[in-house]
């Protein structure tokens, strides 16, 4: 081989090299795949102190605001939010990452949920926005299906034409109320030891000396079960504030009374006619009530003064129908 041929086959060479070098440039400005591993929600973690959250999905708007440590629920009167499940939310945008890029194709969007959100639009997913404290938008990401084996999610930036699927956990229910801190009663049934009803101006009272005696009545034995076990576990399932709740709308005012052993008294004023149900809730401390009563008070009432709470049908009812008259 001549010293000619060689340096043909050497100028080939670098030819070829440059072409490679070039096309794996090109690819890589073309196809990002340096977000393999980056978070998903990288500019809401990057700016550590956001203000607002919105999930838009098919079914509802929700939007979270923060306010000093606690989120509030603009769509339920600026309600509080469900701390638990708010926090694996938070958790989520500090920890979800993308994994790989699929390759782009415009009917896939609608296949795999990924469509913009609009009502009872059929491939529309899920979309959450992050904004900081001067309403600055963060990131905006669309949270579409899972993939077959349930352990990813495809995703893809709201601005652009690109499908990843990403890990996270992206528990999102689609009803406000799931949202709401929640339950508004968790009280063991064997704490209670008096329940009082008061309705058309007439008050009957039961009690019991221990939580195995039967509650009694004026001899008579009375049996609240039904009652006290709605207070066991209770939700709401929506939420107005004082303003924006009208008494006087409801033919029926029921009041049920619940004092505890260590010194809880529980007021649950409740509104409905034959359809809604809603109640308004008080708590106060009993003459010889425990520091215990006293810190729990505290601790809690902010969750109930000054707010009306949609209770299920079911508890409505179960309040409605009990009578010791």
């Amino acid at each position: 081989m001549t010293k000619k041929n060689l340096l043909t086959i050497f100028a080939f060479m670098i030819c070829g090299i440059f072409w490679a070098v070039s096309g794996i440039i090109t690819t890589y400005k073309n196809e990002p795949q340096i977000n393999n591993g980056r978070l998903i929600f990288a500019q809401t973690v990057a700016q550590k102190n956001i203000s607002k959250v919105i999930i838009t999905s098919p079914e509802n708007t929700i939007t979270f605001e923060a306010d000093n440590n606690m989120w509030l629920i603009k769509e339920s009167d600026y309600y509080y939010a469900n701390i638990e499940l708010f926090n694996l939310l938070l958790n989520d945008f500090h920890t979800a990452r993308y994994i790989g890029k699929q390759a782009f194709n415009p009917s896939l969007l609608e296949k795999l949920s990924l469509l913009m959100p609009a009502k009872e639009k059929i491939g529309a997913g899920t979309l959450i926005e992050t904004f900081d404290e001067q309403g600055n938008k963060l990131d905006a990401i669309i949270i579409g299906k899972k993939n077959k084996k349930n352990n990813f999610y495809f995703v893809r930036p709201a601005d652009k034409e690109e499908v990843w699927i990403a890990d996270g956990n992206f528990l999102l229910p689609t009803e406000i109320y799931s949202w709401l801190m929640q339950p508004l009663f968790e009280f063991p049934e064997n704490i209670f030891d008096a329940i009082s009803i008061t309705q058309s101006g007439k008050t009957a009272t039961a009690e019991r000396t221990d939580a195995r005696s039967y509650f009694f009545n004026n001899g008579n034995v009375v049996f609240p079960q039904s009652v006290i076990e709605r207070y066991s576990y209770l939700i709401t399932e929506k939420v107005l504030s004082v303003q924006n709740f009208d008494e006087i709308l409801f033919p029926h005012h029921k009041q049920i009374v619940l004092s505890t052993f260590n010194g809880l008294k529980l007021t649950t004023d409740m509104f409905y006619d034959n359809q809604d149900y809603w109640i308004k809730i008080t708590l106060s401390p009993m003459v010889l009530s425990t520091a215990a009563v006293n810190a729990y008070i505290k601790d809690n009432a902010f969750r109930y003064d000054g707010w009306y709470f949609k209770i299920p049908p079911a508890a409505g009812k179960t309040f409605a129908n009990f009578n010791m008259m």
